[in-house]
C-alpha cells in the first residue's frame, strides 16, 4: 500500500486516539487494504462518539484527519474563534504616550524665537495633528 506522507500521518494520529486494537479490527482498515482509498474521509467520520455519545472534540479531530488525507492540508472546522486582543483606552498610557512626548516638542517654540526653532515646533504641531488623527482613526476601527 503506498500511502503519501500527509495519509499516513492522518492514520497515525486516528490509531493514537482509537488505539491499535480498535483500528485492526476497522472497516477502515479493511476497506483500505481492499485499495478504496476515497472511502477514507467517510469511515473516520463514523468514529465521532466515546461512550455512545456524540463528542464536539471528536468531530473536529476527525475533520483535521479527513482533510490531511484527502487534501494533505489542515482542515479546521466551522467553529474555532479567532482570539483578539482587548482594544486599548482612549486614556491609557500606550496611547497618551506618543501624544505628550510629540507636546514636548513645543519646548523650542518657547525657548527661543529664530527661524529654526519656529520650524521645529511648526512641524512638531503638524505632527501631532497627525498622530491624533490616526490614534482616533485606530480606535474607532476597533470600536465597530
Amino acid at each position: 500500500m503506498n500511502l503519501s506522507d500527509e495519509q499516513f500521518g492522518a492514520l497515525v494520529s486516528f490509531c493514537y486516539n482509537v488505539g491499535i486494537a480498535a483500528f485492526q479490527n476497522s472497516t477502515l482498515l479493511k476497506r483500505l487494504n481492499r485499495g478504496d482509498y476515497e472511502a477514507v474521509p467517510t469511515e473516520l467520520q463514523k468514529w465521532t462518539k466515546a461512550s455512545g455519545k456524540r463528542l464536539q472534540g471528536l468531530v473536529h479531530r476527525r475533520v483535521a484527519e479527513a482533510g490531511l488525507w484527502a487534501k494533505g492540508a489542515y482542515v479546521s472546522s466551522n467553529y474555532q474563534t479567532v482570539e483578539m486582543q482587548a482594544p486599548t483606552g482612549v486614556f491609557k498610557a500606550e496611547a497618551l504616550a506618543p501624544i505628550i512626548g510629540s507636546f514636548s516638542g513645543l519646548g523650542g517654540l518657547l525657548a527661543g524665537n529664530g527661524p529654526i526653532q519656529w520650524a521645529l515646533a511648526t512641524i512638531m504641531v503638524l505632527a501631532a495633528c497627525v498622530g491624533v488623527f490616526f490614534v482616533a482613526k485606530r480606535f474607532q476601527e476597533h470600536r465597530l
